[in-house]
């Protein structure tokens, strides 16, 4: 019952507009035809295009801040840092073998005596026992992206300002 209420007071107010007024009676004797206006919409709420602080970088994982440190190296290691498919997609864990056409980045990371990281005041210099195995490219001065071309084991090492890193001994190939 009330939908059929409110509905007849839709269709009145409505006839109503173009002749009477809604809630005015028919008798009244006023003629003018009344004006409509349409409800504002309200507007949205502004937002600031400038924030009042430095935005935040995105998340990215496993971020640091730039190593800024020249002093001068004590310890040098080298390490696995990731391992590439044939797709470009880091896959989990360190298998026994890398497949041909993956991709390995080498990693170099100096300490000073206070055992923080350092840049040094040199280049890293990465020696490979055999590059028929793999094709070297530079992605950095302290990593090496390695494409495997051949199987077999792939000894590396690495110097920086005198200082010799660890060797590290990788097996490539199916």
């Amino acid at each position: 019952m009330k939908m059929r209420t409110m509905s007849a007071w839709a269709l009145l107010c409505g006839v109503t507009v173009f002749g009477l007024g809604c809630g005015k009676s028919a008798s009244s004797g006023s003629t003018s035809t009344p004006v409509v206006t349409p409800t504002p919409t309200p507007a949205p709420t502004p937002v600031a295009t400038q924030p009042s602080h430095p935005p935040t970088p995105p998340p990215c994982g496993e971020c640091e801040p730039p190593v800024t440190n020249t002093n001068p190296p004590v310890r040098l290691t080298i390490r696995l840092y990731k391992i590439q498919d044939l797709n470009g997609t880091v896959i989990a864990g360190i298998p026994p073998s890398i497949p041909l056409g993956y991709t390995v980045t080498i990693d170099a990371t100096p300490k000073d005596k206070d055992n923080r990281d350092t840049l040094g005041s040199g280049t890293v210099d990465f020696q490979f026992s055999d590059l028929s195995l793999v094709e070297v490219r530079s992605n950095h001065g302290f990593q090496k992206k390695l494409v495997v071309l051949g199987a077999g084991e792939l000894e590396i090492k690495a110097s920086l300002d005198g200082i010799d890193s660890n060797v590290l001994v990788v097996t490539l190939g199916d």
